[in-house]
């Protein structure tokens, strides 16, 4: 008898213990107050999902959309800083998946970091992310599409040597182009000097056409070629000798299967200095 008493005394201490908890599948609710729900990782180490919004948009043109394998940024209070350099899915604890598959993690720093999208995604809509890291779990999407054109920054470039033999015939002196609006003037191609204008981009590489459009004209594409960074692509674009004129800055705008890249600038000198050139 006093064996069922104590065994009644004991179901009704944990029953009242657990007055006002109900047990969910995601976690554990406690009276009215909000949880999170309580995930576990691969390692086994449980981490809540958290509310703070989160997103992703292309590292070249700042939109957000990003096309498979591009490089990409990441807005999320990570916490951390350090470089990945794109040679592993997970840094100091943090991951970022798109729709279940890991991302290569870049660099990490504060607010974010940057990644490169995986290659196999789905492409044509939106995307669920999801970022790990220690303290928890960040919930966000992002829109997809085969081609995503963005523009990084450009080069005026002549002879280069990570680029086929004998593409150009005159060298000229490589400028890195460090903002959108370049003040300096680039003089157009004159008789065999050519002038070659190389641009860092991403998205662009499953386009089918790429176009060039400098002060609303279509000029020579030279082509699209892999950059050394993974992610990324480098465009090339001739400046024809009939875009002389008056000193001007002209709007740069690269179509890729019909969707404008972000559009650059870029300072053309007048006919006068031509032959000084």
């Amino acid at each position: 008898m006093k064996k069922s008493i104590s065994v009644v005394l004991m179901m009704m201490t944990l029953a009242l213990a657990g007055y006002g908890q109900t047990i969910t599948r995601g976690g554990l609710t406690q009276g009215f107050e909000h949880r999170p729900a309580i995930q576990r990782d691969s390692g086994h180490t449980i981490r809540p999902d958290l509310k703070t919004p989160i997103s992703i948009t292309s590292a070249a043109s700042g939109y957000p959309e990003i096309a498979p394998g591009s490089y990409a940024i990441v807005s999320a209070p990570i916490n951390r800083i350090g470089n990945g350099w794109a040679q592993t899915t997970q840094l100091d604890g943090v991951s970022v998946e798109i729709d279940g598959t890991a991302c290569l993690l870049f660099q990490l720093w504060k607010d974010g970091g940057s990644i490169i999208a995986p290659e196999n995604l789905k492409t044509g809509g939106t995307l669920n992310v999801l970022v790990t890291t220690p303290e928890g779990r960040y919930h966000g999407k992002v829109r997809v599409h085969e081609v995503a054109p963005g523009i990084v920054r450009g080069w005026r470039a002549g002879s280069f040597q990570t680029w086929p033999v004998g593409l150009y015939r005159t060298g000229i002196t490589v400028h890195d182009i460090p903002s959108p609006i370049t003040e300096q003037p680039i003089p157009p191609t004159r008789g065999e000097r050519k002038t070659i204008v190389k641009v860092l981009a991403a998205g662009f590489r499953r386009a089918h056409s790429v176009e060039v459009f400098v002060d609303a004209q279509l000029v020579p594409l030279i082509g699209v070629f892999p950059f050394f960074l993974p992610g990324q692509e480098e465009v090339a674009f001739e400046l024809p000798e009939w875009l002389w004129g008056e000193d001007r800055l002209v709007e740069v705008k690269i179509v890729a299967d019909g969707q404008s890249a972000n559009p650059f600038w870029l300072r053309l000198p007048s006919a006068s200095d031509a032959n000084q050139q």
